[in-house]
């Protein structure tokens, strides 16, 4: 058995450990293995001699077999012990810190094997006083009380399908009045596999690699550094809090989320005067020496180029962002001021353009992320709602793209879609179940192990609220957002909430994007493309002019979705499409993945575990 020890450098003051479980598939058969004899030592220093240390004690070592697992008896269980021990320094002999406790899952493809979900591996924790851990600080891992075929009862966390960072405990005191005699605390860690009456054999060939850490340190999960350490105060790192009563008060959603809003790139204050917009006006798109709208794609890729406005030389520059980078440079704009970029599906660094999400906010405590880039055939499939690859995808927008061009739903076979008479139900729709909950989550191989199933809200939008027929009127986002998702959703059937790890973005989610000072005054018609596209973080400069779906349907209308139009205004489209309508992946990031690194800049993106 190939054992994972994961002990990285970062850690510096940590003891980790791993577990491994298998469950065979003729039987029940679970081997579980915990490292031990390894330990990672740091020294606190006061008076340059207190000492704090960490160890675990053995491995955990689960074989259950037909011999030692028997029908109708009990489980397996084996403990592993991690100690936290304290010397104060020889010459006050008295000294108190404190320190963390941790259990990480790193990935676990265990499934539940009983229709009513019997925990089939559970977690008990003992604390240094010997007191059994029945809550966790952050109330991630169920508490449960089951039994085994014999009637033996085991009492701990269930985590058969758990992943992710577990805080057992935070700041967890000890002392020493003794500079011979370490207070040593010991923290009990024991793994049982539960002995069901049922056939456990689905689970057969799973595994689960987790590590218990002792930490001096605290560790974050990534809601919670975002929170934190990024969301200083309104508007900072372009972060804002809904709760209603906040900066914009009623126009906020109301929802208690953190949201990411505005522009990547802002004028600076010495040349507002001069220029409103850094599309079309401090940036300027060329072809064959004629303005063009930022973003034209109908020009040979040869003769399309950029420029600056305050340039007199009309110096060519051959994509968007390196002339960006000279406004940069010559001190017009500045940059990263939407501090939400994380690398996700690699750890290669620099991360590339592909594996580059933007965070659209924090929703109860989960992370909702969105692809910076369009989607791929090769993400997708061609398969599905697939309708070819589109050749707009050329220098200076993606030359190393091959995006798809993806109907919306266009399954008429589906005969649910006869008996209710309407096509827009995303619930039948195959880029919904195809292209992404299949396709793109095989993908995303282990990553999408970190990904939370989530309800979506498909019941889509009133269009009268939005425009009552009239693209002149003015509604604010949040009554957008109360039809598509809040208290005015639509959630009955055909049309009740989907579950799956994959959606799209809400109307909402791309109009709460914007500038704040739009959220009041929002047109669903054509809006200034210079404007939007300057403040939103969901229209990078490096994103192409076309067509990009939504979650949401025409409420009134029974074939008509609303898409994004030309990195700008939302309209509708016939979920069919008619060419170039892109797609972008949303997710939900589990509550407990865990931050690692990066500032969240274009140049060093949040990285996680």
């Amino acid at each position: 058995m190939n054992l994972k020890l994961n002990v990285k450098k970062r850690r510096a003051v940590i003891i980790v450990s791993a577990l491994v479980l298998f469950i065979g598939i003729s039987f029940a058969y679970v081997v579980a293995q915990l490292s031990g004899g390894t330990t990672g030592n740091v020294n606190v220093t006061a008076d340059t001699t207190d000492n704090l240390q960490f160890s675990i004690d053995k491995e955990i070592n689960l074989n259950p077999t037909q011999f030692n697992v028997l029908e109708g008896g009990g489980g397996l269980s084996d403990t592993s012990v991690g100690t936290a021990t304290l010397l104060a320094n020889s010459t006050t002999n008295n000294f108190s810190t404190t320190y963390y406790v941790y259990f990480q899952i790193n990935s676990n493809n265990y499934i539940y094997t009983t229709e009513d979900n019997k925990p089939e591996i559970v977690l008990t924790i003992m604390d240094p006083n010997g007191n059994l851990i029945t809550e966790l600080p952050n109330n991630d891992l169920t508490y449960v009380e089951v039994e085994n075929a014999d009637g033996s009862e085991v009492k701990g966390f269930d985590i058969t399908t758990a992943s992710g960072l577990f805080n057992v405990a935070s700041d967890y005191v000890i002392s020493s009045n003794s500079s011979t005699n370490a207070t040593a605390q010991d923290w009990t860690f024991k793994v049982t596999f539960i002995n069901l009456i049922t056939n456990q054999s689905a689970n057969g060939g799973s595994t689960l690699d987790a590590e218990i850490i002792l930490s001096k340190d605290e560790r974050y999960t990534l809601a919670k550094y975002i929170i934190e350490k990024v969301y200083v105060e309104d508007g900072v790192n372009g972060l804002y809090y809904h709760d209603g009563t906040g900066t914009y008060g009623a126009l906020e959603a109301e929802d208690n989320a953190y949201r990411f809003a505005g522009g990547d790139y802002e004028i600076t204050d010495s040349h507002l005067d001069t220029y409103s917009h850094i599309y079309n006006e401090i940036v300027l798109a060329n072809c064959d020496n004629e303005l063009q709208s930022i973003g034209n794609v109908d020009c040979d890729s040869g003769n399309l180029y950029f420029t600056l406005a305050y340039d007199s030389s009309r110096t060519q520059y051959s994509t968007m962002e390196s002339a960006l980078e000279k406004a940069i440079e010559d001190g017009y704009i500045t940059k990263n001021n939407v501090k939400n970029n994380i690398c996700f599906g690699t750890e290669e660094a620099p991360c590339p353009k592909q594996n580059l999400y933007r965070i659209i906010g924090i929703f109860d405590n989960k992370v909702k992320l969105i692809q910076n880039s369009y989607a791929t055939v090769e993400q997708l499939g061609t398969d599905g709602e697939y309708n070819g690859v589109l050749d707009y995808f050329k220098p200076p927008f993606y030359p190393e793209m091959n995006a798809g061009d993806y109907s919306w739903s266009s399954n008429y076979n589906n005969d649910s879609f006869y008996e209710t008479g309407y096509y827009n139900i995303w619930n039948f729709s195959d880029l919904n179940i195809t292209n992404l909950n299949v396709n793109y989550i095989n993908y995303l191989g282990n990553w999408k192990n970190l990904i939370e199933d989530a309800d979506w809200n498909v019941g889509g939008i009133d269009e009268t609220i939005v425009n009552g027929g009239d693209y002149n009127i003015r509604h604010s986002v949040k009554s957008i957002y109360d039809s598509e998702v809040g208290p005015g959703k639509v959630s009955s059937a055909p049309f009740e909430p989907y579950n799956a790890k994959i959606g799209l973005m809400y109307v909402s989610d791309y109009l709460y994007a914007s500038n704040p000072q739009y959220w009041g005054e929002m047109n669903f018609g054509i809006i200034d493309l210079g404007t939007l596209m300057s403040e939103s973080y969901l229209n990078p400069p490096t994103a192409s002019p076309l067509l990009e779906w939504t979650l949401s349907r025409y409420r009134n209308k029974n074939d008509m979705v609303f898409t994004v139009y030309i990195g700008a205004a939302v309209g509708g489209s016939s979920q069919y499409g008619f060419g170039m309508l892109l797609t972008r992946p949303v997710f939900y990031l589990k509550t407990n993945v865990e931050y690692i690194s990066g500032d969240g800049s274009q140049e060093n993106p949040y990285r996680i575990a």
